[in-house]
């Protein structure tokens, strides 16, 4: 499994960040995939579509994401059909649609975008790339080498941390608007997911407490 839409062989055509007069903030706003071994595009995260349709506005044909556990949508726009729905819930294993050239497109890609939401609006474009966990930079590659370990692959290891400081618990991956229980140092616990959401400054991991078993979302920075 991968945080990645394609499997198989993809390149990065036009990295997050690039500088240029063609977008309307000067600057691109997501990653530009192509799959080369094929057009199925997947969700690249768990969670319920929020649109799916036309975007006049550039996306072309899209679909919206809210991923589980943020507040962040996910945007794989550019497609030549979808097949999900509103209100439908999504995994990394869901096809969403095929890759295609429609909207504001020169040629057959998937644009993926992440924005973060506050309070019910978009404060900021995320990294794409890291948050796919692929190299920021024109290039081709192939989705086996990005490969994410979860507790549904036969050979999911959980790594065991120990907590170097006080540390929250939170049941979602932010310091916004989540529930909080504070540990203490060497306290242990087992990583379940490495960076699994970027959001207010900081990288989360979804872990569980060795001693009682809670799960929850953790800055990754806390441990020795």
């Amino acid at each position: 499994m991968t945080k990645l839409p394609f499997t198989g062989k993809f390149k990065v055509t036009c990295e997050y960040g690039r500088k240029g007069t063609v977008w309307k903030s000067g600057i691109h706003g997501g990653t530009d995939l192509v799959g080369i071994d094929s057009d199925k595009v997947y969700s690249i995260s768990n969670g319920v579509v929020e649109r799916a349709g036309y975007d006049k506005g550039g996306f072309g044909n899209y679909v919206r994401i809210k991923e589980d556990g943020t507040e962040n949508r996910i945007y794989l726009a550019h497609l030549s059909k979808i097949y999900v729905k509103v209100g439908q819930r999504v995994t990394y294993t869901t096809v969403v649609g095929l890759m295609g050239s429609t909207g504001n497109s020169t040629g057959k890609h998937t644009h993926v975008e992440i924005r973060e939401f506050k309070n019910g609006q978009a404060v900021r474009k995320l990294n794409a790339s890291n948050y796919m966990r692929i190299p920021n930079k024109v290039g081709e590659y192939n989705s086996k080498d990005y490969q994410i370990k979860t507790e549904s692959r036969p050979e999911y290891k959980p790594e065991l941390k120990t907590l170097a400081r006080k540390t929250n618990l939170r049941n979602k991956p932010t310091t916004q608007g989540s529930t909080a229980v504070l540990y203490i140092p060497n306290t242990t616990l087992y990583v379940l997911e490495k960076g699994v959401a970027n959001a207010d400054g900081y990288t989360w991991d979804k872990v569980r407490i060795r001693t009682n078993g809670k799960e929850g979302y953790m800055i990754n920075k806390n441990y020795k």
